[in-house]
């Protein structure tokens, strides 16, 4: 006997990689000049304001804090000082106008036969084939470079090969910027993260007497993909994801399961008992 299927799933996103947002300069800016965010206790219940760019006057609320309470420029950037001449790096989120909702291939097929009396076998391959997943990047370390010459401050001056940046340096040709000096981190959720699964899944059942059926099975899998996880970790070179393509940080390579099936004697008609132990490994 052969069965198989094939099917088209679709990701969509419960909102988690776009919640962050509420921490723009508007709303509630991260800046290295507060130690403390969204720090709650009884005694002091509103003591996020120590963070925030403005504060009211209200009994519960801390005053306006002096490093972050001179607004904010026409760029997003927060005001560093009355005239708005300088910035306070603080952390950004922002997404793509049209984020692409991800899909998911899925396909599997199966063979099953009985080469003896009251054993059946089945072999069967199970597979998926993910596209458009999000990794969440530094926009500010999207563009190499940045640090070839020892100083993280979004503009390249040296080359990758540790000259000066120059008509006759072929890896900079000219000082250029790497990013936004303005902010510290830009953090944007981009769907260009592709991942696969394949699994070989091996079942075998024999059917004793009095009810009682044995089964093991036995799983191989390899999962790969080019980033694990939507929000958080950053990548050693966010510029070239294909450097990061290799097993998923969930991959388990094998998976084996044992069930046991029978009639309980001291449960009445009808009832039956199972275990089920399983193991596997990386």
């Amino acid at each position: 006997m052969f069965r198989g299927g094939f099917g088209l799933l679709y990701n969509r996103y419960a909102g988690v990689i776009f919640d962050n947002i509420r921490q723009n300069t508007r709303s509630l800016p991260r800046s290295a000049v507060a130690a403390l965010i969204l720090v709650r206790s009884r005694a002091l219940p509103r003591l996020e304001h120590l963070v925030c760019a403005r504060a009211n006057k209200l009994a519960n609320s801390y005053p306006a804090n002096p490093s972050l309470s001179f607004g904010i420029a026409p760029d997003g950037a927060l005001c560093g000082d009355a005239a708005c001449d300088t910035a306070t790096k603080v952390d950004i989120y922002g997404a793509q106008p049209k984020t692409p909702v991800p899909y998911v291939y899925v396909f599997s097929y199966e063979a099953q036969l009985e080469p003896f009396k009251q054993v059946i076998i089945k072999v069967g391959y199970q597979g998926n084939r993910s596209r458009k997943l999000v990794r969440t990047i530094d926009l500010n370390r999207f563009t190499p470079g940045d640090t070839f010459d020892g100083h993280q401050d979004k503009f390249q001056n040296k080359g990758s090969n540790g000259q000066d940046c120059g008509p006759t340096n072929p890896t900079c040709l000219a000082p250029h910027a790497t990013g936004n000096n303005r902010f510290n981190r830009i953090f944007f959720p981009l769907p260009d993260v592709n991942a696969s699964y394949d699994a070989m899944v091996v079942n075998v059942t024999r059917r004793l007497n009095h009810g009682l059926q044995l089964a093991g099975t036995y799983t191989w899998s390899h999962a790969i993909d080019t980033a694990s996880y939507e929000v958080g970790y950053q990548q050693t070179d966010p510029s070239d994801p294909a450097l990061n393509r290799a097993n998923s940080d969930f991959d388990v390579a094998t998976i084996s399961r044992w069930l046991h099936t029978g009639r309980c004697l001291f449960c009445g008609a009808g009832m039956a008992s199972s275990a089920a132990p399983s193991a596997g490994g990386v």
